[in-house]
């Protein structure tokens, strides 16, 4: 990933990592959430490192070898609930709460989820200027 671990001057363009994010007694879905990795001591996340991502975030991932998968604004572009039940009853409602309710139009849903559930985790860009 280009430019290191840590936030840029004005803390508005942050660099880290994606993932996901549950622990037991959540009653929602997954969060799909950027770590700030001037907030990983000792590969510990803390969770003041910690951003969910919102509509108007620019996020930009990387893929393994630094050529970015994806780089956008989080939209706000709902599923229809008829999508919804077709793409549970593939998945044969498997984590059925743990899966994203939005994804970026020209990419699959499967992709987005997966790119969040990556381990090791994929590097990332926080852009929060806009």
């Amino acid at each position: 990933m280009p430019g290191g671990g840590a936030a840029e001057e004005d803390g508005v363009v942050m660099r880290g990592y994606i993932s996901d994010y549950n622990e037991q007694g959540m009653e929602s879905d997954f969060w799909l959430f950027f770590q700030d990795a001037a907030f990983i001591v000792e590969g510990r996340w803390e969770r003041a490192g910690m951003h969910t991502l919102a509509f108007g975030d620019h996020l930009t991932i990387f893929s393994r070898d630094g050529e970015i998968l994806w780089s956008g604004s989080i939209g706000q572009r709902r599923i229809r609930l008829v999508d919804e039940w077709l793409f549970q009853l593939r998945q044969r409602i498997r984590f059925a709460k743990g899966f994203a309710r939005w994804h970026p139009e020209g990419v699959t849903r499967e992709d987005w989820e997966r790119w969040f559930r990556t381990r090791p985790h994929l590097e990332a860009e926080l852009d929060l200027r806009n």
